[in-house]
């Protein structure tokens, strides 16, 4: 596997594109990172058209920020920057060669100038998001390799000696998850102070692959015990001024792509299901991790519950009811109702389904079947579009 197609497999799980709640919606394939400058020059094409056809600055604003967007992407991936003004001014080249006839008249000068003012535009936005997009220094580059490497499996131990890091023999594998921030350089900033502060725990350049969103991060195991772990998401809970949401495993180092999976669908889980912001292991989360795993009983329990959608105020009570240990009182004022609403919504849980809530058999089957609806239909919703 090259450096660029690492490079690249690192930008992807940074960006969130691996594990699923971060937001942002997909990228059209003409726009996907370019692995030649032939595909670079057609993606280039197509923006710089879109632009040039834009019919209002409305319009024009959106292209920009869609524009940066997709350069900031070519910059963690790797791609040169002047590979990116090069193929930039071949367009645009074009573009005036096309809009100038022989002996150019007033409109024709118009158009030529309206594409150069266009063409200074774009080369501002292109220099503008290499230039936040740039890494902080070659070991930040060297660890960022590193950790795409032990997570794809491309030659990791060679990968080590030729950068010269040390390669532990197990690691921690953590799966973050930050809350999106909409703007763009408070991002970056607080993914700068996040990078500071691990960087002087881990007395070296961390391994890495975090975005603004969240990602993956490799802490050596000789280095780090769980308390430690634990310690060090609350230090980067109070540096980030923000709840994360992390899920750790361990693995050797030969098991490192496996457990990043691994991590990866824990964290989904904990997103999905809204749990609080805090550090999770599959012992926290043992009875949702099996619960979510497609079969004949998540089967069964979908269909014990899917005639309860009819009736979301009766799901809102059974989860209040549960939140609230069983305590009507407690879950009645937090819905706003009277509590013996809830007895009366219980006995409709019990007339619809045939499982009485008041019974711990009966409890237990529609939590769980709770926990697989909450599971689901957060899947069914999952891959929304990003903030404006």
């Amino acid at each position: 596997m090259s450096e660029s197609t690492v490079t690249i497999h690192a930008t992807l799980r940074s960006e969130g594109m691996v594990i699923r709640p971060y937001p942002g919606a997909p990228v059209p394939a003409r726009h996907r990172t370019p692995r030649s400058p032939v595909a670079l020059q057609a993606s280039v094409t197509q923006l710089c058209s879109d632009l040039a056809a834009a019919t209002s600055q409305r319009a024009t604003e959106q292209l920009m920020g869609r524009l940066r967007d997709i350069v900031e992407r070519w910059a963690r991936a790797g791609v040169p920057i002047d590979a990116v003004h090069h193929a930039v001014h071949d367009v645009f080249s074009e573009m005036l060669c096309a809009a100038l006839p022989p002996q150019p008249g007033a409109p024709a000068l118009g158009r030529a100038l309206a594409d150069l003012d266009l063409l200074g535009r774009v080369t501002r936005v292109v220099s503008a998001a290499y230039v936040a997009d740039l890494p902080d220094s070659d070991g930040q580059r060297d660890a960022r390799f590193l950790a795409a490497a032990l997570i794809d499996g491309a030659r990791p131990a060679a990968v080590a000696r030729e950068r010269g890091i040390h390669l532990d023999s197990a690691y921690h594998i953590l799966s973050v998850g930050i809350p999106h921030q909409h703007d763009r350089r408070a991002g970056r900033a607080r993914l700068r102070l996040l990078h500071r502060a691990l960087a002087k725990r881990c007395d070296a350049e961390p391994l890495s692959l975090l975005g603004p969103d969240g990602g993956t991060l490799l802490l050596p195991a000789t280095v780090f015990d769980a308390a430690g772990i634990d310690d060090l998401i609350g230090e980067l809970t109070t540096v980030a001024d923000a709840a994360l949401t992390a899920t750790v495993v361990e693995a050797p180092v030969a098991e490192v792509g496996a457990g990043a999976d691994r991590a990866d669908e824990l964290l989904d889980i904990v997103l999905r299901l809204d749990l609080p912001p805090r550090l999770y292991r599959l012992q926290d989360i043992a009875m949702e991790y099996q619960l979510t795993r497609p079969g004949p009983a998540r089967d069964r329990l979908v269909a014990l519950i899917d005639p309860l959608t009819a009736h979301p105020e009766l799901l809102e009570t059974l989860a209040g009811f549960l939140r609230h240990n069983l305590n009507r009182r407690r879950a009645a004022e937090e819905l706003h109702i009277h509590p013996n609403t809830i007895d009366y919504r219980l006995k409709r849980i019990l007339s619809i389904t045939g499982v009485d809530p008041n019974h711990v058999s009966g409890l237990w089957l529609l939590a769980s079947a709770l926990i697989v609806h909450r599971f689901r239909s957060d899947d069914l919703t999952r891959f929304r579009s990003g903030p404006p």
